[in-house]
């Protein structure tokens, strides 16, 4: 699935998601919680959205991911993004995603183009009036470093960052 813009349920939350990707870059995509009805006390599932690099071609594809959980295990962290309503239907932001040509994105596998990608998406869906102005330069921060976790002494997740190796393509 790709397309969700005739997609009814309910926006509950919005997030941009930093996801372990190897020792020297995060991968980021936007995770939508959804909620069947407006009134409903709780979350359906989610859908996970983001571009990749398809290994035999090298080809940027844009992917949409439904799960009946909320939010990924296999994330480092996330920034949430309540919707301005409890009423915005999924479909809505497929239509800002779809719009704002933000399906057709290219970027190549060695840059930092999932980092565009999410400010872009978090940008756009901002601009529309479904999250709170501001959402995108609080984002914005973030995406300049890379994250990883380490346990501690009494093995307890700690997360961590350092300024990234790369931006947008030119080496730091």
């Amino acid at each position: 699935m790709t397309d969700f813009g005739n997609d009814t349920r309910k926006v509950h939350l919005i997030q941009a998601v930093c996801h372990s990707f190897n020792n020297n870059y995060n991968h980021w995509s936007l995770n939508i919680q959804f909620k069947d009805h407006a009134t409903s006390a709780t979350v359906a599932g989610s859908l996970r959205c983001h571009m990749i690099v398809e290994e035999d071609t090298g080809d940027t594809v844009y992917a949409v991911i439904g799960h009946a959980y909320a939010i990924t295990s296999n994330c480092i962290f996330t920034l949430d993004f309540s919707p301005t309503s409890n009423n915005i239907p999924l479909g809505y932001i497929s239509q800002v995603i779809r719009n704002s040509k933000l399906h057709e994105f290219e970027f190549s596998s060695e840059g930092s183009g999932c980092r565009h990608w999410i400010y872009l998406a978090i940008q756009k869906i901002e601009a529309a009036g479904y999250v709170a102005v501001g959402s995108s330069a609080s984002l914005w921060p973030y995406l300049h470093s890379f994250w990883y976790t380490t346990a501690d002494e009494r093995g307890v997740t700690q997360r961590h960052s350092r300024p990234s190796a790369m931006i947008y393509g030119v080496e730091n």
